[in-house]
Order: structure tokens, then sequence, then C-alpha cells
């Protein structure tokens, strides 16, 4: 199980929640519908920084070059590029759970599916 956090830009809210590795993002849409019977016409994205980016030495990496996303619900966390860091950050003495990615969830003004 690795923890996230889901800021809904539908209002002001922020949930935090769980999901097992192996499983595809749509497990969390299925459990976000029951609390919004349209959740399966938003957008879920994530703030990651592109591979490029890394992959040129000697640029720090910082929040200006991370961009938004859109995430497959088809496919796991770690398959949309949002890694498990947890491991790394217990490897220097910190909580696994000193940071957790966040997902964003935006509504795209189409109430169609529900």
């Amino acid at each position: 199980m690795r923890k996230m956090a889901l800021v809904l830009h539908v209002g002001i809210a922020r949930l935090a929640g769980v999901l097992t590795s192996f499983l595809p993002m749509c497990y969390l849409l299925h459990r976000y519908l029951v609390i919004n019977a349209h959740a399966g016409s938003y957008t879920w994205k994530a703030l990651k920084i592109p591979p490029a980016y890394k992959a040129e030495p000697g640029k720090p990496q910082t929040a200006a070059s991370a961009v938004f996303e859109e995430l497959d619900l088809n496919r796991t966390l770690e398959d949309n590029g949002v890694v498990d860091e947890s491991a790394d950050f217990e490897d220097v003495g910190l909580p696994g759970d000193y940071y957790v990615p966040v997902l964003h969830v935006y509504w795209q003004d189409d109430l169609t599916v529900a």
C-alpha cells in the first residue's frame, strides 16, 4: 500500500488515500465514484519532472521544472511515472510518508458520465 493525496479542483477539498502499487488507478476512480457519480468525466493529473529534464546533468530539479501530466487510469501510479519514493526517504532516516504524491482531479465541465 502506498499513500497519496487527492486535490479536488471541483471544490475546495483534499483527501488522503492509499492504493496498492500493483492495481491500476481505475480502482481509485471506482472508490471515488461512491462520493461523486460524475467522477468518470474528470481529468486526473500529477505534477512530474519530465524525463528529458532529469537527464541533463548539473540542472537542479525544482518545482519550476515540473509539469502537470494527465494520468492514464488503466495504468498503475508507477506506470504513470508517479514513483514510490518512500524507501529513499527511509534510507536517509526520514519517515516513509515524509512526502506523498498529490493527484489533482479536475472537473471538465462535462456531467454526461454518471
